[in-house]
């Protein structure tokens, strides 16, 4: 929370928390502004595989475990070449359901 709020980001910020397990694996924890730590987040997924890249910490292949389960994000950039492609894979499903009334 403290990051999320901090001053330096006035319209508050999402949060990933990266460990990296190989060159083909990390685990992802990722607090999503205004909700706190959530299952998962593609775009947060993607964003990590690709600074873990940038900084030559990972391959351009990796499966991200998120608490809500595995995906894999294959970028096909480099330092190099940043404009590439990314794709991510894995499994989507319903974990809630809400009605709001207006």
């Amino acid at each position: 929370p403290e990051i999320e709020t901090a001053v330096e980001f006035p319209e508050k910020t999402n949060v990933e928390f990266i460990k990296i397990k190989s060159y083909k694996k990390i685990e992802l924890c990722v607090w999503e502004r205004g909700c706190g730590i959530t299952l998962a987040c593609g775009t947060g997924a993607c964003a990590c595989v690709v600074a873990g890249i940038m900084n030559g910490y990972i391959e351009n292949n990796v499966d991200v475990e998120l608490l809500g389960g595995m995906v894999n994000v294959v970028w096909n950039g480099s330092p190099n070449k940043p404009q590439g492609d990314v794709f991510l894979t894995g499994p989507a499903e319903y974990v809630f359901e809400g009605d709001f009334t207006v």
